[in-house]
C-alpha cells in the first residue's frame, strides 16, 4: 500500500511539476518583408491569414497575424496584429483630419461588428508613432474585452488587438504585446 501511495504522490508531483513548465510562455518574434528586426512579439506559436476587406478606398489587402491562448497562460486568449498596405498617398502626412477621422470610423466600425460598447478612444503617441487606442466590452453570456491599438505609418495600416474575458487577468502580457511593437523599418518602406 506504501509503495502505491508512493507511486501516487510521485505522479501528482509530475503532473504538477509538468504543469508549471507549461506555464511558461515563449515569447516568439514576429518578422514581416524579409525584415531582420521583428515588429512584434507574440506568446506563442504565430499563425496567419490573409484576405481582402472592403474599404472606402477599395478592396485592400490584408495580413492578420495571430496568437490563440486558450487556457489563458498569459491572461489573455488571442493576440492579433492586422496589416494592411494602402496606395502610396493614400494617408498623406498633412491630413491630419483625415487621419483622424479614418481612426474615428474604424473604432466605429469594430464595435459595430462585436455590438460592444466603446469604453475608451483616444489618440495615442507610442514609440514615436501617432495613432489610436480603444477599448470595448461585448458579450453578455461570456463578457470580453478587446483593446486596440492602431497606427499609420505611411501608408502602412496596423492593427493590435488583446481579447480577453472580464475575469482574466493579464496586464503584463498586454503591455508586452502592445509595447514592443516596432514598425520603424517597414515605415521607409511604406513612404
Amino acid at each position: 500500500m506504501k509503495r502505491l501511495e508512493g507511486t501516487l504522490i510521485l505522479l501528482v508531483l509530475l503532473l504538477f511539476c509538468g504543469s508549471i513548465s507549461f506555464g511558461q510562455v515563449e515569447w516568439l518574434p514576429l518578422r514581416i518583408d524579409d525584415e531582420k528586426k521583428p515588429i512584434a512579439f507574440f506568446p506563442g506559436e504565430i499563425e496567419e491569414i490573409s484576405d481582402t476587406v472592403l474599404t472606402a478606398l477599395g478592396d485592400m489587402p490584408f495580413t492578420t497575424y495571430f496568437c490563440k491562448d486558450d487556457d489563458a497562460m498569459t491572461g489573455n486568449r488571442l493576440y492579433m496584429l492586422t496589416v494592411i498596405n494602402y496606395a502610396p498617398g493614400a494617408f498623406p502626412k498633412d491630413s491630419v483630419e483625415r487621419i483622424q477621422a479614418f481612426f474615428e470610423q474604424t473604432v466605429l466600425a469594430a464595435n459595430e461588428s462585436v455590438g460592444g460598447e466603446i469604453v475608451i478612444s483616444q489618440p495615442i503617441v507610442s514609440g514615436g508613432f501617432e495613432g489610436w487606442i480603444f477599448r470595448i466590452n461585448y458579450g453578455e453570456e461570456r463578457p470580453t474585452v478587446v483593446r486596440n491599438r492602431m497606427y499609420l505609418v505611411g501608408d502602412r495600416y496596423y492593427h493590435q488587438q488583446v481579447f480577453s474575458f472580464m475575469k482574466d487577468g493579464g496586464v503584463k502580457s498586454r503591455e508586452r504585446f502592445f509595447e514592443n511593437f516596432n514598425p520603424i523599418e517597414l515605415s521607409l518602406r511604406s513612404n
